[in-house]
């Protein structure tokens, strides 16, 4: 482990309600990346099995839009 300073743990304490869950998405689309099976990422990560599963689409459908706009202006 390491010490956290009462600054730190502060800013971590607030930050944390609102950093969590985009942390969770993260590493949903981290680990899929990675190969693991939704079962296991969802139980990694805290999450349910569709859960899991709805982030992988929402990564899918995010991504393949931001593929048309970025062709767009090339």
């Amino acid at each position: 482990g390491f010490d956290l300073t009462d600054t730190e743990r502060a800013a971590l304490s607030l930050s944390a309600p609102w950093v969590a869950p985009i942390a969770r998405r993260a590493a949903v689309i981290l680990l899929s990346g990675d190969g693991q099976s939704a079962p296991a990422i969802a139980r990694d990560v805290g999450l349910s099995v569709s859960t899991v599963y709805y982030w992988r689409r929402e990564w899918s459908e995010r991504r393949m839009r931001a593929k048309v706009v970025v062709g767009m202006w090339q």
